[in-house]
């Protein structure tokens, strides 16, 4: 434009008022190719055990059982795994599953529980059980799947080890426990631990740990000791793996902003004013192609 206009006007400060001029242009603005700008990435934290749960639906398809989807429940600072097959995502069957089996039968009483916007966590149901029980429940933006991300990561862990364990896809949901148990009893790489150990003070029992006949000991220790070396022994635990999970999360976040060269100074401020982008007001529209 810049160059047009030279051949008929001309003025001192040409040039910067015309690239002020088009970059105040709405719809140049909308429409001409732009860098995307990634956001620095800002890991959530948890210093305690069920203090934040995530939770997320996996969509397995139709079992021999009558099940098709999967509940799947996080711990964002132990992440530790629970997974429920149900036979449908409506949101009386989500909200059984989620307040009965993790919190009541689990004892495990969030103060925050975390999902996606999608219609099964979001209804009057779960809003009202989460207001009776004193739970807050927070969901991601729209279309933003990064925002779960702990429950992204282990779904899709979870599903590799279905791959390896099942042998015929109908009956995935009778494997499913045995999954689940793997995933708990192995470190996680994120706390050094594993998550059984994180929760109990004390590394699971597994097939390799059989001790021969007659090598078993029996020691007798007295109750409140035994609690006050428990409760001593957790706290220690915990302490370090919130060091151990800080410094992981620091690499995590160096990595993020390295790879998508995050420059702060290009990320909106609070109070700017942006564009939000609607996918579904443009999927509407008479004339999509030519709808901003």
């Amino acid at each position: 434009m810049c160059r047009t206009l030279k051949k008929k006007v001309f003025w001192e400060t040409m040039d910067r008022d015309i690239t002020a001029w088009v970059k105040g242009c709405r719809k140049c603005l909308l429409e001409n190719p732009r860098p995307s700008v990634t956001p620095p990435l800002k890991p959530f934290v948890s210093s305690k055990p069920f203090e934040c749960v995530c939770a997320d639906l996996l969509e397995m398809g139709l079992s021999a059982n009558g099940m098709k989807y999967v509940l799947v429940v996080v711990d964002q600072f132990s992440k530790w795994l629970e997974a429920y097959a149900i036979k449908d995502k409506s949101a009386k069957t989500v909200a059984e599953a989620l307040f009965q089996k993790w919190v009541c039968e689990g004892g495990r009483w969030p103060r925050q529980i975390h999902t996606d916007q999608g219609t099964e966590f979001v209804n009057e149901l779960i809003g009202e059980l989460s207001k009776i029980a004193g739970i807050n429940h927070t969901v991601t933006k729209g279309y933003n799947s990064r925002e779960n991300g702990a429950c992204e990561r282990t779904i899709g862990t979870l599903q590799r080890i279905l791959k390896k364990k099942i042998e015929f896809p109908d009956f995935w949901d009778t494997m499913l426990p045995n999954a689940v148990y793997a995933y708990n009893v192995t470190p996680h790489t994120a706390t050094g631990e594993s998550l059984f150990f994180l929760l109990h003070g004390f590394d699971p029992v597994v097939p390799m740990n059989s001790v021969p006949e007659g090598k078993v000991q029996l020691h007798h220790i007295d109750l409140d000791d035994y609690k006050a070396e428990l409760i001593r022994g957790m706290r220690l635990i915990q302490s370090e793996v919130n060091a151990h999970a800080q410094l992981y999360r620091n690499k995590i976040k160096e990595f993020h902003d390295a790879k998508n060269k995050v420059d702060p100074r290009r990320h909106p401020k609070v109070g700017e004013r942006v564009f939000m982008k609607m996918p579904t007001e443009k999927a509407k529209s008479k004339h999509p192609k030519l709808t901003f």
